[in-house]
Formats: structure tokens, C-alpha cells, sequence
């Protein structure tokens, strides 16, 4: 059974997950470039959170990232959607 460790997303992380990649379609290239560009400043300025995981070897294996997609008011009642990007890789 695989452990993984997880913890949100530091400058550290991305230099960890330097070589890290989401994989060889076109649209990885957005997800790459969103986790590499986007998420740290987009957590910073609290859009979203993504959280990376380690296996127990200490190597990235993939994120997730939690973010608010949409604020609706239902009768009054402002209600919240959420959506998550996540990307994991084998090791």
C-alpha cells in the first residue's frame, strides 16, 4: 500500500517538484503551468489551496488544488461551489 505525506503547497515544494510533470497530452502543459506559475500567488491572494504529496521516500507524486469556482445567491443564501484540479503521477 502506497503512504503519501501531504502538505500545502511552499516555495520549497516547487523546487522539489522541479522535474516533477503532469504527463505528455497537450493540455498537461496548463496544468504544469499552472502549478509552476499560478499556484503559490493564487494561494498567497487566498483563490485557492493546493496541497502536494511525497511518497515515503520523500518524492512528489502529485497535488491538488481546492478553488472556488462560482458564489451563488440561492434565496438570499450566498452559496459557494468548489472545484479541485488534481494530478498524480507514477513513481
Amino acid at each position: 500500500m502506497l503512504e503519501l505525506r501531504w502538505a500545502a503547497l511552499t516555495a520549497d515544494d516547487l523546487e522539489k517538484f522541479k522535474h516533477f510533470s503532469c504527463g505528455d497530452e497537450d493540455w498537461h502543459t496548463e496544468l504544469n503551468e499552472f502549478f509552476f506559475e499560478d499556484a503559490l500567488s493564487q494561494a498567497e491572494q487566498r483563490l485557492n489551496r493546493t496541497y502536494v504529496f511525497y511518497d515515503a521516500s520523500n518524492t512528489p507524486v502529485g497535488y491538488v488544488t481546492i478553488c472556488l469556482s462560482q458564489v451563488e445567491n440561492k434565496g438570499g443564501t450566498p452559496s459557494l461551489r468548489r472545484f479541485a484540479i488534481a494530478t498524480f503521477r507514477p513513481c
